[in-house]
This record gives C-alpha cells, sequence and structure tokens, in this order.
C-alpha cells in the first residue's frame, strides 16, 4: 500500500520547535492538514531527533490512554522541565491526577464565567 502526501524522508525537514534553531515551516497548518488525510503518524524532527507526530484528534486521545507507550514524561524531560522544571505536564498517573484537582476548580466553567463578567 502507498500512502500520498509528502514522504517521510520530506517530513523529516518539518520541524516542531522552530524558535529553538531549526528551520520554521511558513505553511504548518496546511501540512498537517494533509497529514491527517494520508500519514495519521508521521515522522517528523522535534528538538533535533527522530518523533512522530499523531495528525488526527481520535489518535491523540488514545495516545494519552496510552501511557506506557506513548510516555509524555518523556518528552517533558527534554521540552520543558529544562526551564520550567518538573511540573504536571510531565506527571504520569496518580501524581498527576492529585495535581490537577488541585489546579483545576479556578479553570471549570463557572468560576471563568464569574471572571468574565468582571472584566
Amino acid at each position: 500500500m502507498t500512502l500520498a502526501g509528502p514522504s517521510p524522508s520530506a517530513l523529516l525537514g518539518l520541524s516542531l520547535m522552530p524558535a529553538t534553531g531549526d528551520s520554521e515551516v511558513a505553511d504548518f497548518h496546511q501540512i498537517v492538514a494533509g497529514l491527517r488525510e494520508h500519514r495519521p503518524v508521521a515522522p517528523v524532527n522535534f528538538h533535533g531527533q527522530t518523533a512522530f507526530l499523531l495528525t488526527r484528534h481520535a489518535d491523540v486521545l488514545e495516545g494519552f490512554r496510552m501511557e506506557a507507550t506513548f510516555n509524555l514524561r518523556e518528552m517533558h524531560k527534554i521540552a520543558t522541565f529544562p526551564t520550567m522544571g518538573e511540573n504536571i505536564m510531565g506527571m504520569e498517573g496518580e501524581q498527576h491526577r492529585i495535581h490537577r484537582e488541585l489546579v483545576s476548580p479556578p479553570f471549570r466553567a463557572r468560576p471563568i464565567s464569574e471572571f468574565l463578567e468582571n472584566i
């Protein structure tokens, strides 16, 4: 089976972190829209390494449910921990659930609505 769309080797020029010195892709959103149709998983450059971009929402949700296979903590060790320290984005399982419960209340619908009324 041959997939339409950009070849995997061409996609490695697609950088998800252009601010880190990787080349910027001007038509990023258009490229990703095309990938959704033909390549649900696409190899890309992320912090100078080959990574795999899930281009479909349902696949991303499934990936979040598969912590053992798609370990976000490893990505955050590279991408966010060096500048922000260890944080809720890189926590897993029960640790993530507990911290999420601590910070979530102000961001629920009612507090946000009340906040916006006072602006």
